[in-house]
């Protein structure tokens, strides 16, 4: 199961707000052990799904949490 992410801050918020699903966005630190991620936007945003490496705890690579308005 792939969770969908966003390189770019206003194409997250765009899609939280579309789609009312949520009121705030994390900002999240990637890194290798994080799993495998693969551009799948439609060439118009910066979507990319992410399919997390077992183990890998993302809480602890949170650095902000934005609320949006």
């Amino acid at each position: 199961m792939g969770l969908s992410v966003y390189a770019n801050r206003d194409d997250a918020i765009q899609t939280a707000l579309r789609y009312n699903i949520g009121d705030k966005i994390a900002s999240v630190l990637l890194t290798a052990d994080a799993g495998l991620t693969l551009y799948t936007g439609d060439g118009f945003n910066s979507h990319h799904t992410w399919w997390k490496a077992t183990g890998f705890d993302a809480t602890q690579t949170v650095y902000a949490v934005e609320a949006l308005e």
